[in-house]
């Protein structure tokens, strides 16, 4: 089945206990609340990683879209990200600014422990940091999608706050942009609300990390 047809499907054969994780970009969903939007109260939840929102210096500083702004995922889609977040489903947004944090970075100490695993997984995940790392990347960017798997099973891992979010699908050096407007006077409300990670337990989540390809 084309995903579309798969994601619709799911969620009507299972009402109420389909939560998504979203790795990529929101093309797919887009798509499956635009064709069958009678299954927008069926989800009950999207987490996805997406955006940058300027809560830190890492939300730019580590920007992955082609303009300085924005994050990948939405850049190379921002219609169907806007399409997502207007949707009226539960979205949890995370950003750069808490996927790609310092913290999300393992020590030699975990990477001796994956050394001496012999599990497939943490020599996997070995292999993936080595080859970031010659690419001159921290290890940071084999864990960004992790954090919304692990944010999923376990929602006490991630601090989030409601905020008007809008996604800039036009501009020259601002597509894919996601703008967070905050403001307690004049604010945007045209704009949909959802849920953004503002922190998160980086301690607890590299442990989950590091238990899961060793253990």
């Amino acid at each position: 089945a084309h995903a579309v047809d798969l994601i619709i499907d799911t969620v009507k054969a299972h009402p109420g206990d389909i939560d998504i994780v979203a790795l990529a970009p929101l093309t797919n969903i887009a798509m499956a609340l635009r064709k069958a939007p009678e299954i927008k109260p069926l989800i009950r939840q999207i987490t996805t990683i997406a955006g940058a929102y300027g809560l830190n210096k890492y939300a730019t500083a580590n920007a992955t879209g082609d303009t300085p702004q924005s994050e990948w995922n939405v850049y190379v889609d921002p219609e169907a990200a806007n399409l997502v977040f207007q949707s009226g489903v539960r979205v949890n947004a995370i950003g750069l600014d808490v996927a790609t944090h310092f913290d999300v970075n393992f020590g030699e100490a975990e990477l001796e422990i994956m050394r001496q695993s012999a599990r497939p997984e943490a020599a996997f995940l070995l292999q993936a940091i080595n080859f970031v790392n010659g690419r001159g990347f921290e290890s940071y960017c084999t864990l960004i999608d992790s954090l919304a798997v692990a944010a999923t099973i376990d929602p006490t891992l991630v601090s989030l706050l409601s905020a008007r979010v809008g996604v800039e699908t036009e501009g020259k050096l601002t597509l894919g942009m996601t703008v967070m407007d905050t403001r307690h006077h004049h604010g945007w409300a045209e704009l949909p609300e959802i849920n953004v990670a503002y922190r998160a337990d980086y301690r607890r989540f590299m442990q989950m990390v590091l238990d899961a390809v060793t253990q």
